[in-house]
């Protein structure tokens, strides 16, 4: 079952770069580390103002059902533009024959039907984060600047090694 975090007096978390998402992403998992897929849905200035996690998320597969669930969301939500997917996996997950790439790739076929920008799907294991624009060579649709200028997210996130406590970017 999805919950929210909710921080009344928490301005608007400003999704710049992907270690600016990782670092929320870090703020949200469960500890210890369980099988969850943590949503941030941004508006067309990439401002975060909604998260919500999916516990139970421990099939590969299951990432699609999530993102269909922020597309019903999109739908009924004109501010929502952007989306910043983030799976924990604590294990490997349940076998499902197709790679996380070709799982990214469907993602970012499901969100650009709708409209939304897919800015990252990450995947938080014990190891570290894995990127799916770095991971692929995706073009990054970060806008790091305060004037909404791109920028690149700095060092590969493929294999961040994490920190006590759980998965966090350097």
């Amino acid at each position: 079952m999805p919950h929210t975090l909710h921080h009344p007096s928490a301005p608007p978390a400003r999704l710049t770069d992907a270690v600016a998402a990782l670092q929320l992403v870090d703020l949200a998992v469960s500890r210890p580390l369980r099988s969850e897929t943590v949503v941030f849905l941004a508006d067309d200035a990439h401002l975060g103002h909604t998260c919500f996690m999916v516990s139970g998320t421990s099939a590969a597969d299951d990432v699609l059902d999530v993102a269909a669930l922020v597309v019903e969301v999109a739908e009924r939500s004109p501010a929502v533009h952007a989306v910043v997917l983030a799976t924990v996996r604590p294990t490997e997950p349940i076998a499902s024959g197709r790679s996380d790439l070709d799982r990214g790739l469907e993602l970012l076929e499901l969100c650009e039907a709708a409209g939304l920008e897919l800015l990252d799907w990450f995947v938080v294991s014990p190891d570290g984060a894995s990127s799916l624009r770095e991971a692929s060579g995706l073009p990054l649709l970060w806008r790091g600047g305060a004037d909404g200028s791109a920028c690149r997210a700095g060092a590969a996130l493929r294999r961040r090694q994490p920190q006590p406590g759980g998965p966090q970017p350097p």
